[in-house]
C-alpha cells in the first residue's frame, strides 16, 4: 500500500504473508521521493514490518524540530552540517583529518534531526527532516560514496543528496494514514 503521493512523497508499505511467522509480520518499507523509490533497490531489504513501522511512527520524521536556520540553508552545506554533527567520528573535512583524530576521543553524536529507520541503514541511506512554519524539508544522503573507514566531505556531491519540502499536512496525512492501516493490518 502507498501512502502519499509518490510523486512527491509517500511511504510505501507491502506485508507478504508467505513470509510472516506468527507475530512476525515481514514485507517491504521504502520511501518515494519525486516518483523513484528510497532505498533504490527495496526488495534487497525485506523488513520486519513491525519494527520499521515503529521506527518511523517514533522518528523525528513524525515530530521534526523547527529551525528556520536549517530550513533555508544550501542543501550541501546542511548536509555536510548535519552529517558532522549524526557521526562526528566518521565525517572528516579531509583524510588527514581522519587520520589525525584520537581513537580514545569519543565526541557526543547529535541525533535531533536524524530521522533513525533500520530500511534506511542498511541501504546507507541517512536521513534528516527539518521544520519551519508549516513545512517540513527532508535531507536524505546516499553514503555509497564513502569509504567504509570516514566519510570525506569534500567528495560529497549533490548527486548523492535528495532535498524535499512537503507540508507538514502532507506529512501528517501520511502518518495518520499509517496509523490506520497498522491497526487493521493482520
Amino acid at each position: 500500500m502507498i501512502f502519499g503521493n509518490p510523486d512527491n512523497f509517500a511511504v510505501y508499505i507491502d506485508k507478504v504473508d508467505s513470509w510472516s511467522i506468527n507475530n512476525f509480520k515481514e514485507g517491504f518499507i521504502w520511501f518515494y521521493i519525486n516518483s523513484i523509490p528510497y532505498p533504490t533497490n527495496g526488495y534487497d531489504y525485506v523488513s520486519t514490518l513491525d519494527v520499521n513501522i515503529s521506527s518511523l511512527l517514533t522518528s523525528k520524521l513524525v515530530n521534526p524540530l523547527e529551525s528556520k536556520e536549517l530550513f533555508n540553508m544550501e542543501t550541501l552545506e546542511l548536509s555536510k552540517l548535519l552529517l558532522k554533527k549524526r557521526y562526528p567520528s566518521w565525517v572528516f573535512e579531509s583524510e588527514s583529518k581522519y587520520l589525525s583524530y584520537p581513537d580514545e576521543l569519543y565526541e557526543e553524536e547529535e541525533l535531533l534531526y536524524y530521522v533513525d529507520i533500520d530500511f534506511l541503514i542498511k541501504a546507507r541511506l541517512v536521513m534528516f527532516v527539518v521544520k519551519y512554519n508549516q513545512k517540513v524539508r527532508l535531507i536524505v544522503v546516499n553514503t555509497d560514496f564513502a569509504n567504509d573507514d570516514f566519510l570525506d566531505l569534500k567528495t560529497l556531491k549533490k548527486e548523492y543528496i535528495v532535498d524535499k519540502k512537503l507540508s507538514i499536512k502532507d506529512l501528517n496525512t501520511i502518518v495518520a494514514n499509517i496509523k490506520t492501516y497498522i491497526s487493521n493490518m493482520s
